[in-house]
């Protein structure tokens, strides 16, 4: 395989991106005491723009199919579970009702969609030519 084609660890990159998102959360959400979806959705955008930068910049080229995949996987399933901890730390002393559970989906879903949008083939495409 030459280095155009050699597979690339996506690990290192779904983990920074998952610190970036713990890391602008704590930022705008306690230290600015900005709240609300508009702030989730900014924060998921401007981590998924620097997630394909980084990755572009870093390989050289556009992900495989297969990095795509297992990048996004990694990142919405690590995310999902830091929601998932966010519930149960919630549920101890409070039991979550549906529209918390919803509000909740609703502040995760941007996450993967973004990802998903910015790791497009036609993203990409448009990336890199510039």
């Amino acid at each position: 395989m030459n280095e155009a084609t050699e597979p690339t660890s996506v690990l290192k990159f779904a983990l920074g991106a998952v610190a970036a998102v713990l890391v602008l959360n704590f930022i705008l959400r306690i230290g600015l005491k900005l709240e609300g979806v508009p702030i989730t959705i900014a924060i998921a955008v401007g981590v998924a723009a620097l997630l394909a930068g980084w990755f572009t910049k870093s390989a050289g080229r556009a992900p495989a199919p297969q990095e795509r995949s297992r990048l996004l996987w990694l990142y919405a399933g690590i995310v999902a579970m830091l929601f998932v901890a966010l519930v149960l730390l919630v549920s101890l002393k409070h039991t979550p009702n549906a529209a918390g559970l919803i509000i909740l989906l609703i502040h995760y879903l941007p996450y993967p969609a973004f990802a998903q949008m910015f790791f497009s083939e036609k993203y990409f495409t448009k990336f890199i030519q510039k």
